[in-house]
This record gives C-alpha cells, sequence and structure tokens, in this order.
C-alpha cells in the first residue's frame, strides 16, 4: 500500500506541474488587457514621498519616509530613505544591476541592502522583464497577465478593489507579492504592501504622501 501512496504522490505532482505549464503556453494574449496590466505601472517620470512601515526579519520593526523617484524611459531608480526625524539612512541610484550609494549609514549603506531596496522598487513601479505569455479577463472583470524571464514569472492580477502583483520562480515557488489598493493619487496607489518570502523575508508597508512629477 505504501509504494502505491508513493508512486500516486510524484504523478499527482507531475500532472499539476503538467497542467500549470500548459495553461501559461495555451493562454492568449489579449493586447487589451496587456494594457490594463500595464496601466498599474506610471508611464512618465515622477517623484514620490511614502510613509513605509517595516516588519523586518527576527521580529524587527521600523518606519522610515522613503523618498522615490522613477524614470520609467530611462530605467533610472532614486531612492532615500529618511528617519522620522529626517536623518538621511540611504542615498541610492541604480539602472539595471548597476548600484550607486551616494550616501548612508551603517548598516544602510552597504550595496546589497541597496540592490534588494532598489529591486522592491522596481517590481511595484516598473513593468515586468520578460516576454508576455498571457493576458486576459478573467470571470468577474479581473485582468489576468504572465510574463516569463528564464524561470522567474511574474503576474499581475489587476481588479476593481486591488491589484496584485506575484513574482515566483519555478512552478510554484513565490519570492514576493504585493498588493496596490486604490485609490489612485496622480496615477500612484494610495497604499501598497509588499511581502517577501523565505528566510530573512520581511514586509514593507507604504502610504503614499506626496507626489510630484519630475519634468523630465
Amino acid at each position: 500500500m505504501k509504494k502505491a501512496i508513493l508512486f500516486v504522490l510524484p504523478l499527482c505532482c507531475l500532472l499539476l506541474q503538467c497542467a500549470h505549464n500548459e495553461e501559461i503556453t495555451d493562454m492568449v494574449i489579449n493586447h487589451a488587457a496587456e494594457e490594463e496590466c500595464l496601466s498599474v505601472f506610471p508611464a512618465i517620470p515622477f517623484r514620490a514621498v511614502h510613509k513605509i512601515e517595516a516588519n523586518l526579519p527576527f521580529g524587527g520593526y521600523q518606519t522610515f519616509i522613503g523618498v522615490t523617484e522613477i524614470h520609467p524611459d530611462t530605467g533610472l531608480i532614486k531612492v532615500v530613505l529618511l528617519s522620522p526625524e529626517g536623518i538621511t539612512l540611504m542615498d541610492a541610484e541604480s539602472i539595471g544591476p548597476e548600484i550607486k550609494i551616494n550616501s548612508g549609514l551603517p548598516p544602510l549603506d552597504k550595496k546589497d541592502f541597496a540592490a534588494r531596496i532598489t529591486d522592491d522598487i522596481r517590481f511595484l513601479f516598473m513593468p515586468p522583464n520578460g516576454t508576455i505569455k498571457g493576458a486576459l479577463t478573467k470571470q468577474g472583470n479581473s485582468i489576468y497577465c504572465i510574463w516569463t524571464k528564464g524561470d522567474i514569472r511574474t503576474e499581475i492580477q489587476k481588479g476593481k478593489d486591488k491589484t496584485t502583483l506575484r513574482e515566483i520562480k519555478g512552478t510554484s515557488k513565490i519570492i514576493r507579492q504585493a498588493i496596490l489598493m486604490p485609490p489612485l493619487i496622480d496615477g500612484l496607489f494610495s497604499k501598497m504592501t509588499l511581502h517577501t518570502k523565505g528566510l530573512g523575508g520581511y514586509t514593507l508597508s507604504f502610504e503614499l504622501l506626496q507626489t510630484e512629477d519630475t519634468g523630465n
């Protein structure tokens, strides 16, 4: 009996994986739905100020003021983290994998920390890297899109009350997930919550305080 169970379990897993891969392969690309998914991300350069509440690994909690500048046309991201008292904790910028630390206080002045933060900002505010694999309107009129790059899949599900972004490795390992909540203020979501998974995972809650067109 045990041998039969051990045989059936891998078979079920294999069937589920095949069904999942077939779903991605067979999805249609409705261009109107794709545009709706991409409308989640700002199309013009902007600067925004957020209150950020961070639940850090192993029970740590901190509040920051985050000043973010995004240039979708060039991929430039600038991030300044301030203490509630206005002290600059980190000032960094990136284009793609390139990270530049302008200033910072230990331990926030490390490139690996800045790279993690700017990558999270890229996930929240810039369209996914990779190739669009599917875009459609689901039951209930929510919009669902998938992009893939290598073994990384990015999913967007846009509904009336919230938008969910999800980054997945392989078939099921969620790397991070974000919930974006209306109303929109100057094209930006008023509240966002980002969860990263695994050992050292953390949660960042963003509350939009101010927006500004950079004029570029």
